[in-house]
C-alpha cells in the first residue's frame, strides 16, 4: 500500500476532465535539429492525428479516441524547444508537456528548468524523451513538487521512421 500510495497509477483524469472538459491539451516541445519535430509530426499523422492548426513549423495535430462510450479529443501543439521545454507549465488549459529530444546530458533539461516560473505541477503530467532522463528527475520534481512525471530510463533511441520507443509510449499514453 505504501508504494501505491507513493506512486501515481494513473494520470491526472479529475484534474483534466473537470467542468465537462473532453480535450486534454499537449505541449509538445521538440529538440533542435535532427529532425525531431519533423519525424514526430510524421508518426502522429501517420496513426490518425489530423492537422487542426498552427502553422508549418509548429503544427497542431488532434485526434479523438472513443473508449467506453466516451470521446476525448488529445491536442497536440508542436513546437521546437530552446531550453523551455516546461514554459506551459503554468498555464491552466496545459495538461501533458511533452519533451522529444537530446538531453545534452542533461543541461537542455536544466537550462529549461532555470527560465521556468515555479508551479506546483498540480494536474499535469510531464513526460520527457531523452537520453540519461533519470538523471534530472528529482530537479523536475523539485521544480514542480504535485505533478506527475514520466522519463526515460537510459536513452530513448530516437529513430526516424516511426519506429522510436517514445513513439510506442506516447501512442499507449494517448490511448
Amino acid at each position: 500500500a505504501l508504494v501505491s500510495s507513493a506512486n501515481a497509477t494513473q494520470p491526472p483524469y479529475e484534474k483534466w476532465f473537470a467542468n465537462g472538459n473532453n480535450t486534454v491539451n499537449v505541449d509538445f516541445s521538440n529538440g533542435a535539429g535532427e529532425g525531431f519535430i519533423e519525424d514526430n509530426v510524421k508518426y502522429f499523422e501517420g496513426i490518425g492525428f489530423k492537422r487542426a492548426g498552427g502553422t508549418d513549423a509548429n503544427p497542431i495535430l488532434e485526434k479523438t479516441y472513443e473508449k467506453n462510450g466516451v470521446e476525448t479529443t488529445f491536442r497536440l501543439n508542436f513546437r521546437t524547444s530552446q531550453n523551455n521545454m516546461f514554459k506551459e507549465m503554468n498555464n491552466p488549459d496545459t495538461h501533458i508537456a511533452i519533451y522529444s529530444g537530446h538531453s545534452g546530458w542533461g543541461k537542455n533539461v536544466r537550462g529549461s528548468l532555470e527560465g521556468t516560473p515555479t508551479a506546483s505541477g498540480d494536474g499535469k503530467l510531464i513526460m520527457t524523451n531523452l537520453c540519461v532522463g533519470k538523471g534530472e528527475l528529482q530537479q523536475i520534481k523539485d521544480k514542480f513538487p504535485d505533478a506527475q512525471v514520466i522519463t526515460t530510463y537510459n536513452s530513448e533511441y530516437f529513430r526516424q521512421g516511426g519506429t522510436a520507443e517514445s513513439h510506442y509510449a506516447m501512442k499507449e499514453l494517448f490511448e
